[in-house]
């Protein structure tokens, strides 16, 4: 009995004093072991991901998540290196990591769809694709309100989406 618990005790210590690049694996720069290679992440490349590789790299702003890039709108391919105008985001929306942050007025993907009238909070109105609000209210939705006023409650319905 005594043999387990100090083998349990070596067990222990030295996964407190190893370092974790040692027990993580031979791959380097969140390379991923696969047999006796790694699998790299883009921008790497080598046996054990320990050669840079520009060529491979994610390009035009796009984040590298595993060995895939995710990339912003406007840009697809294995490394987000075409421009791809399907993805693009429209009418002033702004690129947000891989999103398009839509103005008022509109909502989709890529910001090319029309809300409808009641998109905005709050007795705000939409006119020309953007919210104007009353006077206890304020954002780009009418979204925010003076503390103390509740928001109306056919508005509830609007914000849920």
């Amino acid at each position: 009995m005594e043999l387990g618990g100090s083998r349990t005790f070596i067990i222990l210590l030295l996964l407190l004093f190893v370092p974790s690049e040692v027990l993580a694996g031979p791959c380097a720069n969140g390379g991923t072991a696969v047999g006796d290679g790694c699998v790299c992440p883009p921008g790497h490349s080598g046996h054990l991901c320990l050669t840079p590789d520009p060529s491979s790299a994610c390009r035009n702003g796009a984040t590298a998540v595993g060995t895939s890039c995710y990339c912003p709108p406007g840009f697809g391919g294995p490394q987000c290196q075409q421009p791809d105008p399907d993805t693009a985001c429209h009418n002033g929306a702004t690129p947000f990591g891989t999103r398009c942050v839509c103005p008022p007025g509109f909502r989709g993907d890529t910001c090319r769809d029309l809300e409808e009238p009641g998109s905005c909070l709050n007795g705000g109105t939409l006119d020309k694709g953007t919210c104007r609000c009353p006077p206890t209210a304020w954002g780009p939705r009418c979204e925010c309100t003076v503390v103390g006023v509740p928001p109306r409650l056919g508005d509830l319905g609007a914000s849920a989406r």
